[in-house]
């Protein structure tokens, strides 16, 4: 025969449900920061997470648009049109973004730490 068992009501404190409710938002802005851009479309990949003193280049496989985003500002530092094997260059020495060689935009770059390069292959 089955023994009958009791409910106990569990009423959880305030610190436990402010603490609950800061672990959850915390874990929701730690997905979104670590995610796409909003400026940058679903369509456009991740190519390039620069961290280093480094210049990069990037060299565009197809016909297409390129976003250099720089997280720690939440800031589109450019976005333009490449043509198919054209190559964009972060060079953190000249604190320049280069599209062949010539400057498109200038930031200062310090380490380059948290800029990011997207690319969307896609036609006009």
């Amino acid at each position: 025969m089955k023994t009958p068992t009791r409910s106990r009501r569990v009423q959880a404190s305030p610190g436990r449900a402010a603490a609950a409710g800061a672990l959850l938002l915390v874990a929701v802005v730690a997905g979104c920061s670590s995610g796409r851009p909003p400026s940058v479309p679903g369509s456009a990949k991740s190519v390039a997470l620069m961290g280093g003193g480094e210049a990069v280049s990037f060299t565009a496989p197809d016909r297409g648009i390129a976003y250099v985003y720089e997280r720690s500002s939440r800031t589109m530092v450019y976005s333009g049109w490449l043509k198919a094997g054209e190559a964009l260059e972060l060079d953190p020495g000249r604190d320049e973004v280069r599209i062949g060689g010539r400057p498109v935009a200038q930031r200062q770059m310090g380490d380059m730490s948290g800029f990011e390069v997207w690319f969307d292959p896609r036609s006009p």
